[in-house]
């Protein structure tokens, strides 16, 4: 007769009265010499209690798991369980409650009672715990048959078994390759047992080599048809894979061998989910967490489905579930930091992203969304830092590159933002967004012929980007080709009738057109779809001022620079509408405005000179001229002016200098400015120079033509 059967109870003190039940339970087993049990209650007084608990398990032939939330988070519980694991000691969960113990080890052990189902679910409890029991028993006969020379059972078999048991050990201390090693040998001692299979595929899973899990969960169920856990295990494959239909189709078998296995309800949702159908989606996980309220899983993927509909708030609960239960849940808290993001909770999205980061430091997607962000928040400096972390981490996320490359242009550093778009195309050529944002980036830096090749790849690649469209308008604008702006402006706004920049770019090109009531058309629209686009009034009054309305121009400006007092444009340009109404004490003013906020307007300071010439402040007037040529030294305006400005202080030689100036730079002109020369530059040139020559020769000049005939003809 076999000597009975070593039982160890591994437990929660909070579950004492269930494992109390279970032992009156398993008096029969005890009384037939079956099993002997022992647990933490057997330790005497003296007993130094960490060894005993060592010694007894160490010669246990069962350890008995009672399931909950409570010993899942036990630190004894799982060091026990990992001791047995390392004696190769069978391990039984019996599950009390709905827990997440399918995300722990002891998923990969055959549960009491049936199919996982929990004590708390049966109808009876008392039919759920014999049902144990009855599970108990058949593994003691197995166990006893197994151990007796007589049975029949080889000895390959039973090496098989450990090699099994040695892989479970192995793939929880996170070994694949070894694991694979040992579930092959288990392989090679029994060709028939269905849980290496199963598991190896599982394995083989995790290191993303697909085709050899395939062919595993295949055998396992060639051998076993009935083999739940390997059609859920292919289902998973494909699922990774992104064959969402294969992997239906192999969850669907799952769940009609076992309708109440939640994991296969679980998974198939998030292949719903992922296929786009989210209203199945959510049923599915709906029915999982029927099965199993205890699944964070499952809570996090119906809330990645409640996500995608919009019912955001839905979706923070669930995620909040998955915490709770398992508060170690790094995938939950991006996540949920996700859906922060989209309600518009930035600092709750960060802190979630915080934690995820945290928990798991080489979890890429948590650094990219937590910089995405801080991009949002205007905070440039940490965004960069995080999306540089997810290159580092996933040097293949053409997304990271690309934002990094957004980032980089809202900086102004385009070159580093044309590096990023370059490589972001390069990794992933089918993204609009980069080809958009590069030839943007190319625009701003004068390459025009390169922004509009890749305004060109944008729309190619999505025939409905209206911001491509209005950008390329712009750049059919900066080479002259208004015909084709305006085409490309009225598409934009086609596409997207509330497209400001499209009906502003559109007013600028009327504008430019002379088209002046159409320019004030498209302003208005602007100011409809935005009342607070202060560059929108300045254009708008610009265009009022052209058609010489200048009292709406006066109102324009005014809200232009309400809305914006640092638009030295708007300043200047409202100096120019009060010099047309003679107002020019106001007019300087504003033009002083103007050179304040920006030093190097050269035509606030030409206009600004004009206004102090006609005022009589020469002086005034020729410091402004000045600075206005240092400026554009091509201004022939200035050149002319400071020439009237020099002519009337009596400096003969220099106003014939800016006059020849002027005439150099405007030829066209040249008639007009000629008359500036009077009689008495003429007889002030005879009676100091010899000839042109000598002028010329003096002063480093060369005279125009119609100067040079003025002179000699007196």
């Amino acid at each position: 007769m076999n000597k009975p059967l070593k039982a160890f109870i591994t437990y929660s003190h909070k579950n004492t009265e269930e494992k109390d039940e279970l032992i009156t339970r398993l008096t029969l087993l005890k009384d037939e010499g079956l099993i002997s049990i022992w647990h933490d209650n057997e330790i005497l007084p003296g007993d130094k209690w960490r060894d005993t608990i060592s010694d007894n398990l160490a010669d246990a032939d069962l350890l008995l798991y009672l399931t909950s939330a409570h010993s899942l988070d036990s630190e004894n519980c799982n060091k026990e369980l990992v001791a047995a694991l390392k004696a190769e000691i069978r391990v039984i969960p019996i599950i009390l409650e709905y827990c997440d113990w399918l995300n722990h080890q002891l998923r990969d052990f055959q549960a009491l009672p049936d199919r996982g189902l929990p004590i708390t679910k049966w109808e009876n409890e008392s039919e759920g715990w014999q049902n144990v029991v009855d599970g108990i028993r058949k593994v003691i006969n197995k166990m006893q048959v197994q151990t007796d020379p007589s049975s029949g059972i080889s000895e390959e078999e039973l090496r098989g078994e450990m090699l099994f048991q040695r892989g479970n050990i192995l793939v929880m201390l996170r070994q694949p390759d070894a694991a694979i090693k040992a579930y092959s040998h288990a392989i090679g001692l029994n060709a028939r047992s269905t849980k290496a299979y199963n598991n190896r595929g599982n394995t083989y899973a995790v290191k993303n080599d697909f085709d050899n899990a395939i062919k595993d969960f295949n055998t396992a169920i060639q051998i076993n048809p009935a083999h739940v856990e390997a059609y859920n295990g292919l289902g998973i494959v494909y699922s990774k894979k992104g064959d969402f239909n294969n992997a239906i189709k192999n969850f669907d078998k799952a769940i009609q061998l076992n309708p109440e296995y939640a994991n296969g309800y679980n998974n198939r949702g998030a292949a719903y989910r992922n296929k786009g159908n989210v209203d199945a989606a959510i049923r599915d996980l709906n029915k999982a967490i029927d099965l199993n309220s205890q699944d964070a899983s499952t809570y996090y993927n119906r809330g990645a489905a409640y996500c995608d509909k919009g019912d955001l708030d839905a979706a923070i609960r669930d995620y909040d579930k998955a915490i709770t239960l398992n508060p170690e849940y790094a995938r939950a808290y991006n996540n949920r930091g996700a859906a922060y993001y989209i309600k518009g909770d930035l600092d709750k999205a960060i802190k979630n992203y915080d934690k995820a980061i945290a928990l798991n430091p080489k979890n890429a997607g948590a650094y990219y969304n937590r910089g995405f962000t801080y991009h949002k928040k205007g905070d440039l400096d940490a965004a960069i830092r995080d999306y540089d972390k997810a290159i580092t981490l996933d040097p293949e996320d053409a997304d990271a590159y690309y934002n990094r490359g957004v980032v980089y242009g809202n900086q102004g550093d385009l070159d580093a933002a044309l590096q990023d778009f370059n490589k972001a195309i390069a990794l992933n050529p089918k993204n609009a967004e980069a080809y958009y944002n590069r030839g943007f980036a190319y625009h701003t830096k004068g390459n025009v012929d390169a922004a509009f090749r890749d305004f060109n790849e944008a729309i190619a690649l999505d025939p409905e980007y209206a911001d491509a469209y209005t950008n390329r308008g712009f750049v059919y604008h900066t080479k002259g080709d208004l015909d084709a702006a305006f085409r490309d402006y009225d598409k934009a706004i086609t596409l997207n009738p509330k497209n400001a920049d499209a009906y502003y770019n559109r007013g600028v090109a009327y504008h430019t057109k002379g088209d002046l009531d159409k320019a004030i058309k498209d302003y208005d629209k602007v100011i409809d779809l935005n009342s607070q686009d202060a560059s929108a009034y300045y254009k708008r009054g610009f265009a009022y001022h052209t058609k010489g309305d200048l009292d709406s121009a006066f109102r324009d400006y005014d809200k232009a620079i309400t809305l914006n007092p640092k638009n030295a444009e708007a300043y200047y340009n409202r100096g120019i509408t009060y010099y047309a109404k003679g107002d020019l004490n106001k007019a300087i003013k504003d033009y002083d405005k103007a050179i304040t906020l920006d030093p190097e307007y050269a035509e606030a300071y030409y206009n600004r000179g004009a206004v102090c010439g006609n005022q009589g402040d020469l002086d005034a007037a020729l410091q402004d001229f000045n600075k206005a040529i240092a400026l554009n030294p091509k201004n022939a305006g200035a050149y002319n002016n400071r020439g009237i400005v020099y002519h009337t202080k009596g400096d003969l030689d220099a106003a014939l200098r800016d006059y020849s100036k002027t005439i150099a730079l405007n030829p066209e002109s040249a008639e007009t400015y000629v008359r500036n020369i009077g009689t008495d530059i003429v007889a002030f040139f005879h009676k100091n120079y010899e000839s042109v020559e000598d002028f010329e020769a003096k002063h480093g000049v060369t005279l125009p033509e119609d100067v040079v005939a003025l002179l000699q003809e007196a």
